[in-house]
């Protein structure tokens, strides 16, 4: 019989898959946590959606009284839980290239843990909010009706009369009057989702070689931004649903798809880190970061919203400041200017006749 002996040919051995051997342990650790943050923040979401008809005094969420009043709500805590995945996102990078930690799978983990972190969980947090505000009709416009009457069945004509709800307190709306339904929200979760996912896999294809040191710019928003604002319009909500709320619910939708659309953009977003927080900084700058700190000391919740906003704000206004700096440039006219055309010069002995060139 005749035995032939198969030996592995050339392609099969390029085509083997190479094993991990080891890995940063505490960058790697600290991109869990970024994880493990994004986690936590769709389980509170969750609690959020489950607590929606329970007593209000049932729903403690830290057993503090100060950071309740900061943090109302399950759905606020999951907001809080995304900024504190972002502290985690800033530590792992610089703590991998302070200890020559980093490496292709640290970078498609941290795009993992950011996926869930910067992506799934601001979109679910914006869904769970419009949700309970429907539910609860704590937001809006009075209405001017009053609630139905409970009336028990053994009860009589005069109780009856008694047992007419009050009306419903100024700020109270139906849930139809929303501009945006639970279906609109998931729409616009998951174009934010997408978009997110986007994203990231652009970065990392367009980042693999660069050095994240030298990085002034980025383009498009970036997710942690983009997560930012969402994040802290959730826990704004808490804080002024007896004001605006009404407004700040509807709007938050359409607050998200644009925070999408901004991070799939091609705008430019300045780098804070690298750009004000490395090397030696004007002394002004200083009073600028304590000024900030003290607001958010004072009044954590608009701050937050106010500096998040503005970030995302600052790279279509700068846009739009280059678009218009550039047809002022152009005469005004939005047209360019042809250019000027070359006077032909004296031929020299070993020259060209063409050698300069007009510029428009």
């Amino acid at each position: 019989m005749k035995v032939i002996h198969d030996e592995p040919s050339p392609k099969r051995r390029r085509g083997r898959v190479r094993r991990l051997r080891n890995v940063a342990v505490f960058p790697t650790l600290l991109t869990l946590s970024n994880l493990l943050c994004g986690f936590a923040a769709i389980y509170f979401c969750m609690r959020g959606l489950y607590s929606a008809d329970l007593d209000p005094a049932l729903k403690a969420t830290l057993n503090s009284r100060r950071l309740e009043e900061f943090l109302p709500t399950f759905i606020s805590v999951g907001g809080f839980l995304i900024f504190l995945g972002m502290f985690f996102d800033l530590l792992d990078g610089r703590v991998a290239r302070m200890t020559s930690g980093t490496t292709n799978f640290g970078g498609q983990l941290d795009s993992l843990a950011d996926m869930i972190t910067f992506g799934a969980a601001p979109a679910l947090l914006m869904i769970g909010l419009v949700s309970v505000a429907a539910h609860n009709r704590g937001l809006g416009p009075p209405t001017g009706r009053e609630a139905p009457a409970i009336v028990r069945a053994d009860a009589g004509a005069d109780d009856a009369a008694d047992t007419t709800a009050p009306a419903l307190p100024p700020g109270h709306f139906r849930p139809e009057s929303m501009l945006f339904s639970s279906r609109g929200s998931w729409i616009a979760g998951a174009i934010y989702a997408a978009c997110c996912a986007l994203r990231l896999a652009r970065y990392n294809v367009e980042h693999s070689e660069s050095n994240p040191k030298q990085e002034r710019t980025f383009r498009g928003l970036p997710s942690p931004g983009a997560a930012a604002v969402v994040a802290s319009l959730v826990i704004l909500y808490e804080h002024v649903v007896e004001l605006k709320g009404w407004w700040l619910v509807n709007m938050l939708p359409i607050i998200t798809i644009a925070a999408g659309l901004l991070m799939v953009s091609r705008i430019k977003y300045a780098h804070l880190g690298n750009r004000y927080l490395r090397g030696r900084k004007p002394f002004g700058l200083i009073i600028i970061l304590l000024i900030v700190i003290g607001l958010l000391m004072r009044w954590p919740a608009p701050t937050l919203a106010a500096i998040t906003c503005l970030y995302a704000l600052t790279g279509p206004a700068l846009w739009a400041y280059d678009r218009v700096r550039h047809r002022h440039d152009q005469g005004g006219t939005g047209v360019p200017q042809s250019p000027q055309q070359p006077q032909p010069q004296p031929q020299q002995p070993g020259g060209d006749a063409y050698g300069t060139r007009a510029t428009p």
